[in-house]
């Protein structure tokens, strides 16, 4: 066995543990707490707000004032989920602490965006709707890892 078949089978060993949903800390040792999904939630929540937040900034450079709240509070979120991010993915001790604040801001913004649930229906203001739902599935999320 030479150094590129043993790396073959280490590559092969991370691609399994990877698509079995697992992380692997630094010492290389697997843990199943839910991190991989959590991650994908604060994903979609970033990604999602970040469609809201152009939509608020285009909306407010229409002069349409309504999307100012909408606007700070999809900001704050997404300031905060990108620390999440960072902090789920270095599996710090800390994640734990600001996830309680992360769940008040996703709510804060979810709230936001609901304000404009009445134009929902006449396809109107959809980027606050899948903002809104990925900040309240990030919550769950949260409340399930983290209690």
């Amino acid at each position: 066995m030479n150094r590129r078949d043993v790396i073959a089978g280490a590559g092969g060993v991370l691609a399994a543990g990877v698509a079995a949903g697992l992380m692997f800390n630094s010492s290389g040792a697997a843990f199943a707490a839910g991190g991989s999904s959590l991650l994908g939630d604060i994903s979609k929540c970033l990604d999602d707000g970040a469609v809201c937040q152009n939509h608020c900034v285009d909306e407010l450079s229409k002069g349409n004032k309504d999307m100012g709240k909408c606007n700070r509070k999809v900001t704050e979120m997404l300031a905060i989920c990108n620390a999440m991010h960072a902090m789920v993915a270095l599996k710090s001790d800390r994640a734990k602490d600001l996830a309680a604040v992360c769940v008040k801001v996703c709510q804060d913004c979810a709230d936001a965006c609901a304000e404009h649930k009445a134009h929902w229906a006449h396809k109107m203001h959809l980027e606050c709707k899948d903002c809104h739902d990925s900040c309240l599935a990030l919550i769950k999320s949260l409340k399930k890892v983290y209690g």
